[in-house]
């Protein structure tokens, strides 16, 4: 395994995960980890790095892989799965950027309890926007939901956990 963070990556900004197969649930953190310590119980090499390139002999594409990272490093593997995981996405909205950290977060799990007993939004209508909203309201007095559309892209439970929430409003066909 190349990576460029923490194992586990955006799990680990996860406060509860309750559609993995087999876990009703618990924190992002501790299935990262688990996962982790599961892979490398295995054989799995865990190594820091920024993949750059993945080189195939095109003449003989059953050799090996080259893996080829920022800093010169270069891995040979006979296989090569490349998950590129997951980051905040940018809005793209005015003073976004200067503000982030004063006031705008991308991690409730990180940064919630800076809102304590206040309001906030949550800007989105998929699995991470209704489950960051719904963990805030561990920490602020109301968190509003702010969605484009008016149909939610995340999954059922995520949509049922906020809509049952007392201190979550959400507002439909709000653009930020």
């Amino acid at each position: 395994m190349i990576e460029s963070g923490a194992p586990g990556g955006k799990l680990l900004k996860t406060n509860e995960i309750s559609n993995w197969p087999g876990i009703k649930s618990e924190p992002g953190s501790k299935l990262a980890m688990d996962m982790f310590e599961h892979s490398t119980s295995f054989g799995a090499v865990y190594e820091y790095g920024n993949v750059v390139d993945v080189q195939v002999d095109a003449e003989n594409p059953i050799s090996d892989k080259q893996v080829i990272c920022e800093d010169g490093t270069i891995f040979q593997a006979p296989a090569v799965l490349v998950a590129t995981g997951t980051k905040e996405r940018l809005m793209k909205i005015p003073g976004e950027t200067q503000n982030i950290g004063r006031g705008l977060s991308y991690c409730a799990v990180c940064d919630g309890a800076f809102f304590r007993n206040q309001e906030v939004a949550v800007i989105g209508g998929g699995n991470s926007a209704l489950e960051e909203a719904v963990y805030l309201t561990n920490f602020a007095s109301k968190v509003y939901i702010l969605m484009r559309r008016t149909v939610f892209r995340a999954d059922k439970i995520a949509v049922d956990a906020a809509k049952a929430n007392p201190k979550i409003e959400i507002l439909q066909n709000v653009i930020p």
